[in-house]
């Protein structure tokens, strides 16, 4: 019910900001954004029992700084939450004498406050990044804190892109690194937003389409070759492919988002942005993200993060960017409606797989 709530609320502030500009109104937005914000923290920071909420509980009693490690803390139970970022500030917390749920609702501060700071700033209507955010990344901050924190800072990063700051940009994907190592795959994204064409792009979304099959071929020939080269890297990967789930790429919903982003593509180029602007850099992100999910499909848990990390917070910007270039309030507004459909069906399916909601505050 409280994610209903919260949902519909948004939904609600977002027709209203689309048909009077009340982001123009700078006060009442801001108070209405604050609170909200404090809302939405209170129901993520003191949540307890969602997904991986026991897995981490389990991280936090077992990491110390005796395992000190770069970039994985030395252990015997697996390399997942023990980054070496992510796993100094569970020991720190720990040295404090402070709980798991402080360390919980530390992490969610972070997170969403970064996430509002990103729309307030750079998306033309905020309320429709928060709702694209409730259907696409709400729930990974009740669940998966240390994906939704990584991409939180990785979206952070993307002025860093924009200004061709690549050293500046190295710090944030080693910090994102630092709290979900799959993060190191971001240093791609700077070459791929600077120099790759937007054709060349386009070329590749599509093509990767049919990659998974000769990436998986290739992976078999030399896994002997990476097992000696890196057995942590070996035994990650065949971990995650033991998992058995069936990621079909020609899926009518993977089909349907790659046309997408290939529009997209293709507005960005007729509606002249920039390369150096934050729009162009989260197209490339969402490209990139897509390209990942295509090409890794044999191993889900790989091509599912690719999407986390590089599409979900991206599509917050891009959405509300591409609603406001629409010429003509009615063409606005079935943009609109369209965009909230799609979130909708993301929205319903997140709430399905979340469980019951359980508050700290509430038990």
């Amino acid at each position: 019910m409280i994610h209903f709530t919260l949902y519909f609320f948004v939904l609600l502030l977002s027709w209203i900001a689309l048909v009077s500009n009340i982001d123009n109104k700078k006060v009442l937005n801001t108070c209405l954004a604050v609170s909200f914000f404090l809302v939405l923290y209170l129901v993520i920071g003191f949540r307890v029992d969602s997904i991986d909420y026991v897995s981490y509980k389990s991280i936090f009693e077992k990491v110390n700084f005796s395992q000190f490690s770069i970039p994985i803390f030395n252990s015997n139970e697996g390399s997942s939450g023990r980054e070496f970022l992510f796993a100094s500030s569970v020991s720190l917390f720990k040295l404090l004498n402070l709980s798991f749920e402080s360390f919980i609702a530390f992490i969610a501060f972070l997170s969403v406050f970064i996430k509002f700071n990103i729309f307030w700033r750079n998306s033309p209507y905020f309320w429709l990044s928060v709702l694209i955010y409730l259907s696409f990344s709400y729930f990974k901050d009740l669940g998966q804190i240390r994906s939704a924190l990584s991409a939180t800072i990785l979206v952070f990063s993307f002025n860093q892109i924009v200004s061709r700051k690549f050293h500046y940009y190295i710090i944030y994907v080693i910090i994102a690194a630092g709290i979900q190592i799959f993060l190191i795959f971001a240093v791609i994204l700077y070459v791929f937003h600077w120099y790759f064409h937007r054709y060349l792009k386009l070329f590749l979304l599509f093509f990767s389409l049919f990659l998974p099959d000769l990436i998986f071929y290739i992976y078999e020939y030399s896994a002997d070759f990476i097992r000696a080269l890196n057995p942590f890297i070996f035994y990650k990967i065949n971990g995650y492919m033991a998992v058995q789930q069936d990621i079909n790429v020609f899926g009518l919903g993977n089909i349907f988002r790659v046309s997408v982003v290939a529009a997209m593509i293709f507005m960005g180029g007729w509606l002249n942005f920039s390369k150096s602007s934050i729009v162009s850099v989260s197209l490339s992100s969402v490209s990139l993200g897509l390209i990942f999910y295509n090409c890794f499909s044999f191993i889900p848990a790989v091509a599912e993060r690719s999407i986390d990390v590089f599409v979900f917070l991206p599509a917050c910007l891009l959405f509300p960017i591409f609603v406001s270039k629409m010429a003509g309030g009615v063409q606005k507004q079935i943009v609109f409606m369209l965009v909230v459909l799609y979130c909708l069906a993301f929205f319903i399916g997140g709430v399905s797989s979340a469980g019951e909601y359980r508050n700290l505050l509430l038990v």
